[in-house]
């Protein structure tokens, strides 16, 4: 079966219509990051990157973020080549010596300052007026050495002895961020010890939504799960006027959801004495309930059948809670907006697995930072570049399917030939040297071979990969043209895959 292909008119007008703003915005993130603002940012110290060298601050800002090889010797060989600067090429001493000068931090402020930029462009795709965003947090492994040990443990608790610490701790650190699930951008992001709560890391991305990325918070919608919902988080959103969607736990409110005639209601909370001390914490939910004896939430409760891993039907009860109205949301639309929250799920694995955001460098605290939160930059440029592919992709698919003529699946970008094809069109030469021809090269060949680098959505496909009982083991490393076989192990006679 063949691909059908847009016609080249079609294909050239949206080019045109899809190239310019993305351009105006790549060229936007390319001002910002060669701007003297992120080179002060970027010092550690005060003395660093003040001398003109040729791997400057933001030569050291593109290759943490845009860095994508297994190893520093191929990774020197493709960077340098894809900025136009082979023979300039620098020693791996040197590389780590601007590694430690680097403010890990200055990604953040990255990330920040290119949100704000975005959402001026013409790119911001909404839902029913509002911009969808999700919080979720995961763990990220980080270089086994004393520094990550004496920084990323539990530190204090009284409890477990050091060393139950160290084992207990992994030398993970907890990542979160804030995710525009419709754009592919990330807002903003913080890290703390593995066993630090989401919910604190939330209410500070939503501070910096507030005070550095909108002026207008009303017009942004939040999602999380069930480890999210609390009244802090509820009167802080109600304080900035935004709405919120967020899946609750079967014991949240029990007695109230209980005495629910419906399975669409609204219930009013009134927060006990010893939650005030909590609540004071924030000067927000403080103002909201000094003017608000209570709050009001909107609960939809939703029973999800699926089939268990025995081929049995089974049931379970799912609750909702929300301030959005009923006339523009319904029950319906409800759980079908919640579900746009595995956005960010998939934005994490496309980090884990793709950006191998795990792939350390150096053993050094500082560098192992500058490797992390320099891939959450990446993401946040490819993932909305990705997004306004996969619109492209779509509205071909709807006009397809009005004609009647539409394939069997949707299709969206894969994610790793986007970025391969846009570093080999000069994109972070582009960037790095402020060449707007590059970018835009980079970026309508990316468009022009969209039906080369598309996979179809396969909805409710999924094939365990994990704890998989074998006939033998795999005679070989990798599989054909695909990623190494899972490990084997012998369990009470029979093989199993594990993940280690």
């Amino acid at each position: 079966m063949t691909t059908k292909t847009p016609k080249k008119k079609v294909v050239k007008t949206v080019i045109e219509y899809k190239c310019s703003p993305l351009m105006s915005f790549v060229n936007r993130v390319s001002a910002i990051i060669n701007s003297d603002d992120t080179t002060v940012m970027a010092r550690n110290k005060p003395v660093d990157f003040t001398r003109h060298r040729c791997f400057s601050s933001s030569s050291t800002i593109m290759y943490f973020a845009f860095r994508h090889r297994t190893n520093t010797g191929f990774e020197f060989n493709s960077f340098f080549s894809d900025v136009g600067k082979l023979k300039n090429r620098i020693s791996k001493q040197a590389l780590f010596a601007n590694g430690k000068k680097l403010n890990p931090y200055v990604f953040r402020y990255l990330t920040q300052e290119t949100s704000k930029e975005f959402y001026k462009s013409e790119l911001v795709k909404k839902l029913n007026g509002y911009i969808v965003l999700a919080e979720d947090g995961t763990t990220i492994e980080v270089p086994d050495t004393p520094d990550a040990i004496r920084y990323y443990t539990l530190r204090g608790n009284g409890k477990l002895s050091i060393a139950d610490q160290i084992e207990d701790a992994k030398r993970k650190i907890k990542l979160a961020m804030l995710y525009d699930v419709l754009n592919g951008n990330i807002i903003d992001f913080t890290y703390n010890n593995f066993n630090y709560s989401g919910i604190p890391m939330c209410m500070n991305h939503l501070y910096t939504l507030k005070n550095h990325v909108t002026d207008d918070p009303g017009k942004y919608l939040l999602l999380a799960d069930r480890y999210y919902p609390s009244l802090k988080i509820f009167s802080f959103v109600e304080y900035m006027g935004m709405k919120y969607c967020i899946r609750g736990k079967k014991n949240f409110y029990k007695n109230l959801v209980k005495e629910m005639k419906s399975d669409d209601e609204v219930i009013e909370v009134t927060p006990y004495k010893l939650a005030f001390k909590e609540l004071s914490k924030y000067p927000e939910c403080e103002a909201y309930f000094k003017e608000n004896e209570s709050i009001k939430i909107r609960v939809v409760r939703h029973r999800y059948k699926y089939t268990d891993k025995d081929g049995k039907e089974a049931a379970t009860e799912l609750l909702y809670f929300t301030n959005l109205s009923k006339d523009e949301f319904s029950a319906e639309d409800i759980i079908d907006l919640y579900s746009r929250r595995w956005g960010i799920e998939t934005d994490y694995k496309s980090l884990k697995s793709i950006l191998e955001i795990e792939r350390h460098i150096s053993t050094n605290l500082n560098i192992a930072e500058c490797c992390i939160l320099g891939k959450i930059f990446m993401m946040s440029i490819f993932g909305i570049i990705g997004k306004e592919i996969d619109d492209i992709l779509r509205n071909v698919y709807m006009i397809s399917k009005a004609k009647g003529n539409a394939d069997k699946y949707q299709y969206e970008v894969n994610t790793q030939q986007m970025i391969d094809v846009l570093r080999k069109q000069g994109i972070l030469d582009g960037i790095l040297n402020g060449r707007k021809r590059k970018i835009r090269n980079a970026i309508t060949t990316v468009i022009e071979l969209l039906n080369k680098i598309k996979v179809p959505i396969r909805p409710d496909r999924h094939y365990p990969r994990w704890n998989k009982y074998v006939v033998s083991p795999p005679k070989n490393r990798y599989r054909i043209d695909g990623r190494e076989h899972a490990k084997v192990k012998r369990f009470k006679g029979i093989y199993r895959t594990v993940r280690k």
